[in-house]
């Protein structure tokens, strides 16, 4: 089984060296597509790659990501962005696309943030096929693209992968800032929702660009969660955020005194997507506003307790755990419920 690593690239010249000299061991062959460089990236690229495009930008990831993809030779492809490092175990990765039924691969993505680091799976592994391709101006997927092609198709496989795993500098608030990132995706996401203003996920994203506390972001924060509650369950469970999506709106909810509307969201996620310890947390939170005290215990130590699923969304456990003993001191002392003895 070949191996392509796909790249879309732009101004990259400082960070492209050490991805590839990283990606080398895994992959047969280095396809990048540059979209309009300046500082000396599209000459590297024309030295170091075995396939080098230069394509024109016109403000559409999935349309470069595809771009690349199309002129890549592998049986796989892997996909990387230059502020990432590949890292694991190349031999058992390749085992790993010798697996028949293997449709695709989701590898563990920690990202450094500066004051720590935030994890997430997203597929970046799968197999090189003309029907499977990237859609999205921006935060572009290929989990649509697969769905389709497992219900065309059932047997095929998408699991996590523990032999590798990427590392992501890009969130660093130094290079984040350097690159205006922010300003870049908010663009690109306004201009997506009003191509398709009732996708949820676009709108969760760009209160994530905008940042928490602003007037606009609690807005499409609101319109995603009111779409998700709309949505069918089928379409929920297709939606890749709608979890995360749907517990942030419950936070926000609570804060608001809306309390009946946050706890439906979290029954929307723990009934339909699966238990999450973040979720029931603030559904226990959701318990004890509405004075629902001795239903609000056991669903606050159940989150406690409860591991996170493989591929959930990223949160801060340290604050969460504070939080949740807090949260679960003051639920037994209104329930009249002591705490348990050590032993």
């Amino acid at each position: 089984m070949r191996l392509s690593l796909c790249m879309i690239v732009r101004d990259e010249i400082e960070l492209l060296g050490s991805c590839l000299d990283a990606a080398r061991p895994f992959v047969d062959e280095v396809v990048i597509a540059d979209t309009g460089s300046e500082d000396g990236t599209w000459e590297w690229v024309r030295e170091r790659a075995d396939r080098s495009l230069r394509i024109p930008w016109r403000d559409h990831f999935a349309e470069a990501r595809n771009q690349s993809l199309a002129a890549a030779s592998g049986d796989w492809v892997l996909i990387l962005d230059a502020d990432e490092r590949i890292e694991g175990d190349a031999a058992a990765l390749r085992r790993a696309l010798a697996e028949p039924r293997a449709l695709a691969w989701r590898l563990r993505v920690r990202s450094d943030v500066g004051t720590g680091s935030e994890e997430f799976h997203a597929v970046r592994l799968f197999r090189r096929r003309p029907d499977l391709r990237f859609s999205g101006r921006v935060h572009e997927q290929v989990t649509p693209a697969l769905r389709e092609i497992a219900e065309r198709e059932p047997g095929w496989r998408v699991a996590d992968l523990a032999a590798a795993h990427v590392e992501h500098a890009g969130y660093h608030p130094r290079l984040a800032c350097a690159r205006s990132k922010r300003e870049r995706n908010v663009r690109l996401l306004r201009r997506a929702l009003e191509e398709s203003p009732g996708e949820p996920y676009l709108h969760y994203k760009l209160f994530q660009a905008l940042g928490a506390g602003s007037q606009e972001s609690a807005v499409h924060l609101d319109a995603a969660a009111r779409l998700l509650l709309a949505a069918s369950p089928a379409e929920l469970r297709r939606q890749a955020t709608a979890a995360e999506a749907l517990t942030a709106a419950a936070q926000g909810w609570l804060a608001a005194g809306r309390v009946p509307q946050a706890r439906a969201a979290c029954r929307r996620v723990l009934d339909e997507l699966g238990p999450h310890p973040a979720t029931r947390l603030v559904h226990g939170q959701a318990l004890l506003a509405a004075g629902q005290t001795a239903e609000a215990v056991p669903e606050i130590e159940r989150a406690l307790v409860e591991p996170p699923p493989a591929s959930g969304f990223h949160y801060d456990r340290e604050a969460f755990q504070a939080a949740g003993r807090r949260l679960l001191a003051l639920a037994r002392q209104r329930s009249g419920v002591a705490p348990p003895r050590p032993r």
